[in-house]
């Protein structure tokens, strides 16, 4: 069964060499990332089962001074900032966002975007909340390498 799994998704990355190429070096070389995720779905845990919600982040988050050896980077959204954990994978680049209510995942895919415009990755956040209502967050989107 995970073998199935790993052809299938081996299958469905296969692309362009020269395209791969490119965007795991745009990837590798990023000391800057300016992200917008605008599709997908949001699920609130206060009810069974949970009825999702389309959603979108507002505005761009910026992650500004990635150190992949330190594995750290600042992070700019429309109301927060602060440092974040960096993963840097073979051909990704994990984000991670903790904060007492939760905790945001992005990660940016050496993938172009499919539809964007040239030079913009394809990307995802995964966000937990908790507190008083519970909620989960599965968005989609792009980043451009500003340097």
């Amino acid at each position: 069964m995970l073998n199935t799994l790993l052809l299938t998704l081996l299958t469905l990355q296969a692309g362009p060499l020269a395209a791969q190429s490119a965007a795991l070096q745009l990837l590798r070389s990023a000391k800057t990332l300016s992200c917008s995720f605008d599709s997908g779905t949001t699920v609130f845990l206060n009810r069974y089962p949970p009825e999702p919600v389309r959603d979108s982040v507002p505005g761009p988050i910026t992650f500004d001074g990635i150190d992949r050896s330190a594995g750290r980077a600042h992070m700019v959204a429309t109301d927060t900032a602060g440092s974040v954990q960096v993963i840097a994978e073979l051909d990704a680049l994990t984000f991670v966002d903790a904060a007492p209510l939760g905790v945001s995942i992005y990660t940016v895919f050496a993938r172009f975007a499919p539809g964007a415009r040239p030079q913009e990755l394809a990307a995802v956040v995964s966000t937990h909340i908790s507190g008083i209502v519970p909620a989960a967050q599965l968005l989609y989107g792009k980043c451009r390498v500003l340097n």
